[in-house]
């Protein structure tokens, strides 16, 4: 929140949305998303961006009876395997 009030949604989305890429991801593709993102209505980029680390369903996967494959990686900050995989 802080960021966004002494910053413009374009200069926030160039700092914050590279790094929900893998390393290596084409140059192309995270200009796109910068891109998207930065044209977004401040409330609808700011709503989303605290969805994305307020959601837990970890209690929601343990009621589930059947094989469940869920993904994961070791470079990826944002939903990490540990400890979210245990």
């Amino acid at each position: 929140k802080e960021q966004l009030r002494e910053k413009s949604l374009p200069e926030c989305s160039r700092e914050l949305i590279p790094g929900l890429f893998a390393p290596g991801t084409d140059k192309d593709i995270i200009e796109q998303a910068i891109k998207v993102e930065g044209s977004k209505d401040k409330d609808v980029f700011l709503s989303s961006w605290i969805s994305m680390f307020q959601v837990d369903f970890s209690e929601l996967v343990k009621t589930i009876s059947v094989p469940l494959l869920l993904i994961g990686g070791t470079l990826d900050w944002v939903t990490p395997t540990e400890p979210l995989s245990t």
